[in-house]
């Protein structure tokens, strides 16, 4: 179960606010992914993130389950277009 401090991407962020998407390895291709949920890295750092929904993953097709200590937060200058 998702926990209750992670927010989709989609929500309204404060002017100002930066934030990072959060990213988990695909186990199968290696690649990074993205989790569906964003935030600043000082929150990410202090929340504590448990077990979170499982994602489909673009890269493999494959369901992934992740936990905190699986993510990073994705730096601005390595955002894929678009």
């Amino acid at each position: 179960m998702a926990d209750l401090y992670l927010q989709p991407a989609e929500h309204p962020i404060a002017i100002g606010e930066r934030v990072n998407r959060i990213m988990i390895k695909c186990q199968k291709t290696g690649k990074l992914v993205y989790t569906g949920f964003a935030m600043d890295a000082q929150t990410f750092e202090m929340l504590p993130i448990e077990d979170q929904d499982p994602i489909k993953c673009p890269a493999c097709g494959q369901i992934h389950r992740w936990k905190k200590r699986d993510a990073i937060l994705e730096r601005e200058s390595s955002a894929p277009p678009g």
